[in-house]
Formats: C-alpha cells, structure tokens, sequence
C-alpha cells in the first residue's frame, strides 16, 4: 500500500464536537479489498467520485476536496 496526506481539514463545528484536524490521505497502489478493521466506522467502499457527491458526507469540504484531488489541484500537505 502507498498513501500521501493531501490535506487537513478542521472540525467544522468546533463549539458542538471539539477542536480538531482531520488528515486526509491518498491511496495511490493497493491490492485486495478494503475492510473495517475496528467499530469506528459502519461502511467501507470504493466508490466514484459522483457515487461519493450524493452521499451525505461527514465534513462539508469533502466534495470540494475530493473534486480537487482527482482533477489534479491539490498538492501534498495542503489545506484545502
């Protein structure tokens, strides 16, 4: 497996949930299938970027960042 962290995105409602920064990676080579490896999540998927706009996403930067990525524009590291 190889990864790349992409962006941090803060907790959008820090005053309901917290301060925190969320880290987002990048999956470049894989094999086999993803697989929930404790409780913390209910669903793992692959799913296109257009499967993944229609869901009800956890941050409400993620659609923008996810657009970002794969038409090329964000770099390593950066805040999105």
């Amino acid at each position: 497996m190889a990864f790349e962290e992409i962006a941090t995105l803060e907790e959008p409602q820090p005053a309901e949930n917290g301060e925190a920064n969320y880290h987002i990676f990048a999956v470049t080579a894989w094999t086999g299938e993803p697989r929930l490896l404790n409780a913390e999540h209910s669903e793992l998927r692959w799913l296109s970027l257009d499967q993944a706009l229609v869901l009800s996403l956890a941050h409400p930067r993620y659609g923008q960042l996810f657009r970002a990525v794969l038409e090329g524009r964000s770099q390593p590291n950066c805040d999105i």
